[in-house]
């Protein structure tokens, strides 16, 4: 067994069909050489009105959001992830998203995820100082699997402020 390195696409169809990576819904066609390709469900915003900022919510994605001069949005994530103990994810931005001059923030997956119900979230941001038309159809980010089971590790425990973030994160999701 390789472990503690990436997870090519052959391993990562192994890794789904030993229920130690789930992916749903899964394309096989968003596979890629070591990589899966992850799609946008909804986008989150703020607007303005009535002096106060107000989050909404774009669900449908029929034709590209179009993002103001530096407005940052949430983007939540078409596929669920979840992974077992030991297996841990890590995203990478489309290079499309560079070229048309759109910064995406990602974090990590530990082992574990999705477990609780949790939604894969990116925040995306227009780096121009003009309007920059997101389209939705093309994949936001990919996500890179590692296999860690085998390797020596000390456990790890989330930090009091990632407690807070974790349940932050749970109490938007319900709104």
């Amino acid at each position: 067994m390789t472990v503690g390195n990436l997870l090519n696409n052959v391993l990562i169809k192994k890794r789904r069909e030993d229920k130690l990576i789930e992916i749903d819904p899964f394309d096989e066609k968003s596979l890629q050489l070591a990589q899966y390709a992850l799609s946008p469900r909804e986008i989150i915003y703020w607007k303005k009105e009535g002096g106060e900022s107000q989050r909404h919510h774009l669900i449908d994605l029929g034709k590209p959001y179009e993002f103001q001069p530096h407005e940052y949005a949430l983007v939540v994530v078409r596929e669920r992830v979840v992974l077992s103990e030991g297996i841990v994810g890590r995203f990478i931005p489309m290079s499309g998203l560079i070229e048309k001059g759109f910064g995406l923030t990602a974090g990590k997956l530990d082992p574990n995820y999705g477990r609780e119900g949790e939604e894969i979230r990116f925040g995306l941001y227009n780096l121009k100082n003009i309007p920059n038309s997101y389209d939705h159809k093309s994949p936001l980010a990919y996500i890179e699997f590692f296999d860690l089971r085998e390797l020596s590790s000390t456990m790890i425990e989330k930090t009091e402020r990632e407690k807070l973030i974790w349940l932050k994160r749970r109490l938007a999701q319900v709104e």
